[in-house]
């Protein structure tokens, strides 16, 4: 008598992508190639969904040229801003995952879907992966200034209980658990604060945070201050918008940075580059005291120079 067996290997978990797009044609083929590219291995890549919301420029009829059936183009006709357009995507994928994407990042190497999908296979509890941000490496002397304020930031914010703090929570790139995807939710109002609301709801929800720094996307700094002061009003006092959800104490205590960890990055970062240290705080200072919030409301404009990564 013959016998059946049933294999008892584990399954593959399904990843979802979701990309979040408007007006990103100088980067947009790049990424989807890169992703596509990736190794995978302990999962399995189920699709590539972009969310063009209502994009003018090329982006739509870049994504159709792919003819991999991976490849989704969920095109909104009018904008609707990236907090209406990430509920959307949490609402459509079909994967056991989903890494929330910008669309003007790229990959640093190959094995990013890998490094993060292998902690979220064994990490059950997790219901959000953050990898790390990294500037692509300055061409102008205000990129320089700027680059270096991100590599003193990340610093700061890696050194702070080994990256589990709401600094680490970028909105450039995020797996969420379906657990986690389906009871997320970003209200409009929440505006540029998106990042620190997740981060936040996640901790609310009992759900498991991770900060993995060894895997990581690339993003473009702003090269002007144009482009730099455009994207900072964004953030300028945002935590205001986060009080209808959290209480005050809650928001203090996450966003209170140990100081003695600030004032040693600081000198190490003084000691090293000076002059684009001293360059990087002026402008900071100059910011807060000339510049007024831009509204929390969504969509909110964009900086070109930040756009074109290759």
């Amino acid at each position: 008598m013959s016998q059946q067996f049933q294999s008892t290997a584990p399954v593959a978990p399904r990843l979802s992508i979701g990309i979040p797009a408007y007006n990103e044609e100088q980067n947009i083929k790049f990424l989807i190639e890169a992703l596509l590219a990736q190794n995978q291995s302990g999962f399995s890549l189920d699709e590539i969904i972009v969310a063009s919301d209502g994009s003018t420029d090329r982006t739509n009829s870049l994504v159709l040229e792919f003819s991999n059936p991976q490849i989704k183009l969920m095109a909104n006709p009018q904008r609707s801003g990236k907090a209406a357009v990430q509920n959307q995507l949490l609402r459509e994928f079909t994967g056991d995952f989903i890494l929330l994407l910008d669309a003007d990042t790229l990959p640093r190497d190959k094995h990013l879907l890998e490094k993060l999908m292998n902690i979220a296979r064994s990490r059950t509890e997790l219901g959000l992966i953050c990898p790390s941000v990294v500037p692509l490496p300055a061409e102008h002397f205000f990129e320089k200034v700027i680059e270096e304020s991100a590599h003193f930031k990340a610093d700061i914010s890696s050194s702070w209980d080994k990256g589990d703090n709401i600094y680490t929570c970028h909105g450039r790139c995020r797996l969420f658990s379906r657990a986690f995807a389906e009871k997320m939710y970003w209200d409009e109002s929440i505006g540029s604060s998106e990042d620190a609301f997740t981060f936040l709801t996640a901790k609310k929800m009992g759900f498991g945070y991770l900060f993995v720094a060894d895997a990581a996307v690339n993003y473009r700094s702003p090269t002007t201050y144009a482009d730099h002061a455009r994207q900072s009003r964004r953030f300028l006092g945002h935590t205001s918008s986060l009080l209808g959800s959290f209480g005050q104490k809650e928001i203090s205590d996450n966003y209170s940075m140990p100081k003695m960890i600030t004032i040693k990055h600081l000198v190490q970062h003084m000691a090293r580059h000076p002059l684009l240290m001293t360059s990087y705080i002026g402008t900071y200072i100059y910011l807060k005291l000339g510049s007024s919030p831009a509204p929390t409301t969504e969509p909110w404009e964009v900086s070109p120079t930040s756009k074109k990564l290759t």
